[in-house]
């Protein structure tokens, strides 16, 4: 597993709960947003196979079995948020790898060489997928002109047919059936593969990219669910999608059957070769789950689970509950006389440039309300999206096509600010460029400490970028 803090993390999922963990592996320079295996013999310098990773720091390194890196690969100009393989039809060649970046662009690799043709043209960030008759098939997110996000688009390329230079591979056809930015592609043994979008939905299509079954997410409070990933189980008829709502969902076919209630945001959903699944969340936990009870977790590790899910709950209504704008303010508490020693009463105030809501008690003796401290969860917070946080900012953007583009960016305490600022150029398919100023902004509105440079602040942060659910 990959994730914001720059690690890459190796569990053992066949042992007992919990999974033991290999050495963390600390090259990265920033968020680990794709993962690819290496199968043996596909690279000399892996025999036995190994992995690959995309970074936002803009680079694809390849590992052996053991963790040792092998290859760093350079080519894209903003961070790798996808990886695949292409299907060689020739039974003597060997597999190429496939990148997909924020920079608008796929590369299809030689890892013996280390060199790579360049798949061009896409709108922003690129997902890739090889596919069984040696075709590739990518998405996009798409171009924000004015106030709407557009050309997020299929795109099915084939080796071979290009006369361009500086690439064999040209596009022969192109698909824009989803209403939302394309997150994810996952592939579908014997029948094709899957797309996730930000309209809420994951469609079953061909090889041919036609779609033939649509599966939409239930829509939260805020409309249309962002589905960021998507897999299809190992018994070839159940798929898992996962979506910004904090759910996972299971479907049999185009039906379905279960949704799965998570404490945060889940990013990324993988299949496990046994039949179970993983899903990765915002809060930094991979979890598993399955239908072999003889696998489940121990009792108390479930309870947990459905605790922080309710916790997480409760937080959101409070959040919801506790706003500033009824409040009387707190220059004016001489204006409200309380009834009885130690009676609660709340006010808007602001502190630091921030309304918060504080919690002050009444003294008969001195006449005045006594300031007891902010109330959690009140200091400038709200919903985005249907989604509670801390503290709501306004942001304005500059529009491609002339004017301004008003956004809200929700952040907690104790959040690092960068990661909250990727998350909001990934969601509404912003530059990159703007990572840097957006999260010193949330920053110095929160009141937040600097981040740790290095981890996912680090390396050249204003030219990585990222797409959640990118096949980490």
């Amino acid at each position: 597993t990959g994730g914001s803090d720059a690690v890459v993390n190796r569990w053992d999922v066949s042992a007992p709960y919990p999974s033991p963990q290999a050495e963390q592996i600390r090259d990265h320079d920033h968020s680990v947003l794709a993962l690819v295996p290496i199968a043996p013999g596909v690279l000399s310098d892996c025999p036995t196979g190994g992995f690959v990773s995309g970074c936002m720091d803009r680079y694809v390194r390849v590992y052996n079995s053991e963790g040792t890196p092998v290859r760093q690969l350079e080519g894209h100009e903003h961070g790798v948020i996808s990886l695949s393989w292409t299907h060689p039809q020739d039974a003597t060649s060997k597999p190429s790898l496939i990148s997909g970046s924020w920079d608008g662009t796929a590369r299809v690799w030689d890892l013996e060489a280390g060199t790579s043709t360049i798949l061009p043209g896409h709108e922003n960030g690129v997902c890739v997928m090889g596919l069984p008759n040696g075709n590739i098939v990518t998405g996009s997110t798409g171009v924000q002109v004015d106030q709407a996000v557009v050309g997020y688009q299929l795109r099915l390329w084939q080796d071979g047919k290009s006369d361009l230079v500086g690439t064999n591979y040209a596009v022969i056809g192109s698909k824009s059936d989803h209403e939302g930015a394309i997150r994810s592609l996952d592939l579908v043994p014997h029948m094709g593969f899957i797309s996730t979008s930000n309209d809420g939905t994951m469609r079953m299509r061909g090889q041919d990219m036609t779609a033939f079954s649509t599966m939409a997410h239930p829509p939260c409070q805020a409309g249309e669910n962002f589905v960021y990933g998507g897999t299809v189980l190992s018994t070839g008829c159940d798929f898992v999608s996962c979506s910004e709502d904090q759910t996972a969902c299971v479907w049999t076919g185009d039906s379905l059957t279960q949704t799965i209630a998570h404490p945060c945001t889940v990013w990324c959903a993988a299949a496990l070769p046994d039949g179970d699944f993983a899903t990765a969340g915002q809060d930094g936990v991979v979890r598993i789950f399955t239908k072999d009870p003889l696998k489940a977790a121990p009792p108390e590790a479930q309870a947990a689970f459905v605790a922080q899910i309710e916790e997480a709950r409760a937080k959101a209504k409070a959040s919801q509950n506790v706003t500033a704008n009824d409040k009387p303010h707190w220059s004016n508490r001489a204006d409200f006389q309380g009834k009885k020693e130690g009676q609660v009463q709340m006010f808007q105030a602001v502190r630091e440039g921030r309304v918060v809501v504080l919690a002050a008690q009444w003294s008969v003796m001195s006449s005045d309300w006594i300031e007891v401290g902010e109330v959690a969860g009140s200091a400038s917070g709200g919903t985005v999206d249907g989604v509670s946080y801390d503290h709501v900012f306004p942001i304005e953007m500059d529009s491609m096509g002339g004017g301004v583009v008003k956004y809200e960016i929700g952040y907690n305490n104790g959040d690092n600010p960068y990661t909250c600022a990727q998350m909001f150029i990934d969601k509404h398919q912003l530059d990159q460029a703007n990572l840097d100023q957006i999260a010193n902004y949330v920053r110095n509105r929160a009141g937040a400490p600097p981040p740790v440079l290095g981890m996912d602040a680090g390396g050249d942060a204003a030219g990585a970028g990222g797409m959640g659910g990118g096949g980490g």
